[in-house]
């Protein structure tokens, strides 16, 4: 298997792990400061340097959700020009958020908000299925260069 379909497996279950993730919405993580060979760094000031020197030949982020197919989406294009997020309510309150990231190269992250699958965390097999599952649902409506389906059959095979 390429080193790219194992990056795209990661990045697909990720997505499906951080259903049951919950986010403290009182922190936001930049607003830290760290310690780096005892000089204290404010993460605010480093994200505004890359924004300003930022070379990326990927350009800016476009929506890739199908407006017609899921009429009940944002598109949120991120101050770096180059992120954005994207989400979808669906029908039954489920909800898909989508990260459209990178500068070398094309990154989505998927984050399902759903009540429709438990089990263990450690159950990785599941999952992954699970996972599978969830992307290929909502397949027909994301405009995509990426070969997602491909994905899905490396993540099936490997797990199936």
């Amino acid at each position: 298997m390429k080193h790219s379909h194992k990056i795209f497996i990661l990045f697909l279950s990720i997505g499906v792990f951080s259903c049951n993730y919950t986010v403290d919405k009182g922190k936001n993580s930049l607003d830290e400061i760290i310690t780096v060979d005892s000089i204290p760094v404010d993460l605010n000031e480093i994200v505004i340097e890359t924004e300003i020197d930022n070379q990326c030949p990927r350009g800016r982020a476009e929506p890739i959700i199908k407006k017609e197919r899921y009429p009940n989406t944002t598109f949120t294009l991120q101050s770096d020009s180059l992120t954005a997020i994207e989400t979808i309510v669906f029908d039954n309150g489920d909800e898909l958020i989508i990260r459209n990231w990178g500068c070398d190269y094309y990154v989505l992250t998927f984050r399902f908000i759903t009540s429709k699958y438990k089990n263990d965390t450690a159950n990785l097999p599941y999952w992954y299925k699970s996972a599978g599952r969830l992307i290929t649902e909502v397949l027909t409506g994301i405009d995509t260069p990426m070969d997602i389906k491909r994905g899905l059959f490396f993540l099936e095979s490997y797990y199936g």
